[in-house]
């Protein structure tokens, strides 16, 4: 069971008959993260490492040894090694960012990531991939795809993981999409989805999280589905059912990377097993996919906070109450009171005379409908400019129950208001502005 960005707080989660191997961000803290959960009595790894590539030579894919590690440095895999024979890549990989240093760095994890994975090959060990791959490779795993431009060509990590993918006589590593192999005509069937857009509630993501088994281990993959339905992240857990008999007797005790052994940890336990139960329950059915999108207009889900590894796996503690009684208040002196009318009237009166653009949204065109307003984030010349959007959550394109075209600069709409020389009432109707642009799709790559 593995798990990406889980931070790095020292009281990580233990289970019940369960392993516990953790990756943590030596960089920044609570930054990206992996853990891997191997069940004790039936799974047991021989050796565990939190870097995937300790054991590469410098000059593998044209890095220098200390690069090598600073791509360690995140804490962005576990690996570890089972029977003898076969070993686990669990890995978060990065995303492009916004700047070329970190598309750089991610391009570097990846091509690394494969050198390790060939190694442990020409070894002799039969390897697996789990995680956050952040790559796609299929247009049937991205719901935008019919938004793409015309001249849209495939990305380098797009062409990564085809290679992942590819026949060794083609020069890839072999390797197989243990979801895509036994559903090879899912449509929909997404594990990602944009909190910011709201977009899970219409089933509008991208698969980007993986199960890739060597080929000698595709036969052993008896079932893999995606567990839509379990919330708690902006991605859903990808289960895969392997039928492997014992090919070795088990260590009686866990690696040195187990959790049990670090000192933080020494005399803690967390309960979680309401979660392993529920995990051991799934089953693998169509019914597991992410359902269609709703008939009837959806209700805005609340926005989500992030969470630890622990609060995933427990209830939340209940929410402070206020007290009971209030202290009384103080009175106000004559003079006090005076300049607090004085100060009110004069608030009032500027409340009032003044046009009221700063609070007031425009209606979107598709649903006559109050927008929301966002700010620009992103690095460059709009950053920090504010624009308006259609409120609903994002959904396939010309689908009028899910979010409209409408995108307008709150400059632009501010502009227009001024031009009429009068107060505006909550919400404004600018049909006569002419239709804007399309505002570039949001959120293909999770975050880190």
């Amino acid at each position: 069971m593995g798990f990406g960005t889980v931070g790095s707080a020292p009281d990580q989660v233990r289970v019940d008959g369960y392993d516990a191997f953790f990756a943590r961000a030596r960089v920044k803290s609570g930054y990206s993260g992996t853990a891997t959960y191997v069940r004790s009595a039936t799974a047991r790894p021989d050796a565990a490492r939190a870097q995937a590539f300790v054991d590469l030579p410098p000059g593998t894919a044209g890095l220098s040894s200390s690069r090598l590690h600073e791509l360690d440095d995140e804490g962005r895999a576990v690996v570890t090694h089972h029977a003898g024979c076969v070993v686990v890549f669990n890995v978060y990989c990065p995303n492009s960012g916004a700047t070329e240093d970190r598309a750089q760095f991610k391009a570097e994890f990846n091509d690394t990531l494969r050198a390790a994975m060939t190694l442990e090959m020409a070894r002799g060990h039969a390897v697996v991939l789990v995680g956050d791959l952040n790559a796609v490779h299929d247009m049937r795993d991205m719901a935008y795809a019919d938004e793409l431009p015309s001249d849209w060509e495939p990305s380098s990590t797009w062409r990564w993981l085809d290679g992942l993918l590819a026949l060794p006589q083609d020069g890839g590593l072999g390797m197989v999409d243990a979801f895509r192999a036994l559903h090879p005509d899912a449509t929909r069937a997404f594990t990602c989805w944009n909190t910011q857009t709201e977009a899970r509630l219409a089933n509008h993501g991208s698969r980007i999280d993986y199960v890739l088994v060597d080929a000698v281990l595709a036969p052993a993959v008896a079932a893999c589905w995606i567990d839509a339905d379990r919330m708690g992240s902006d991605h859903a857990p990808v289960v895969a059912d392997l039928q492997l008999a014992a090919l070795a007797p088990l260590p009686r005790a866990p690696p040195p990377l187990a959790s049990i052994y670090l000192p933080e940890l020494a005399g803690s336990q967390a309960t979680i097993d309401a979660f392993v139960a529920a995990a051991r329950s799934c089953e693998p059915a169509p019914s597991s996919l992410p359902r269609p999108a709703p008939k009837s207009k959806p209700k805005s889900a609340p926005a989500s906070k992030p969470v630890t590894l622990r609060q995933f796996f427990t209830p939340h503690a209940a929410k402070p109450r206020r007290p009971a009684t209030l202290p009384p208040p103080v009175a106000a002196s004559p003079a006090t009171r005076a300049v607090h009318n004085s100060t009110s009237t004069m608030q009032a009166w500027t409340q009032l005379l003044k046009p009221q653009t700063q609070d007031a949204v425009p209606l979107c065109r598709g649903h006559r409908e109050p927008t929301k307003r966002l700010v620009v984030n992103k690095p460059g010349l709009n950053q920090g400019r504010e624009f308006f959007i259609c409120a609903r959550p994002r959904g396939p394109r010309g689908d009028l129950r899910w979010r409209c075209s409408f995108f307008l600069w709150a400059s632009e709409f501010k502009a227009a208001v001024r031009k009429r020389h009068r107060p505006s009432p909550a919400t404004i109707d600018l049909t006569s502005s002419p239709p804007p642009k399309r505002a570039r799709p949001l959120g293909r790559e999770s975050p880190n």
